[in-house]
């Protein structure tokens, strides 16, 4: 089993991922959603990444670290900071960055 840390994307906050964690924690996995200050702009990327790292402080792993829109950028930095963990990207949001070459199309064609 695992521990899924699901960061929210703006505009959303921890409760927007409750019908997730109750799967997940049916199936036996730990599950946290912690609510990230994105709507702070004195905030920086430490400030953001902390109640993140702070739910899964001691949980058992391994640890799947799961960020959602603008938060793929924050699960990169959590999924650094915990060794061994796994980072998924839900719809990322990369922001102004140039793509990496090979990267996958951001769209679906035509959508």
């Amino acid at each position: 089993m695992a521990t899924f840390c699901l960061l929210h994307g703006n505009w959303h906050d921890g409760t927007c991922w409750d019908p997730l964690v109750a799967a997940l924690q049916a199936r036996g996995h730990e599950a946290v959603a912690p609510d990230l200050p994105l709507d702070d702009p004195r905030a920086g990327f430490e400030a953001r990444v902390q109640p993140a790292l702070e739910a899964i402080a001691g949980a058992p792993g391994p640890i799947v670290v799961v960020g959602h829109s603008v938060s793929s950028g924050y699960a990169a930095m959590v999924a650094e900071a915990t060794p061994g963990s796994v980072l998924v990207h839900l719809c990322p949001r990369l922001g102004p960055f140039p793509e990496p070459a090979g990267a996958p199309d951001t769209f679906r064609p035509d959508f």
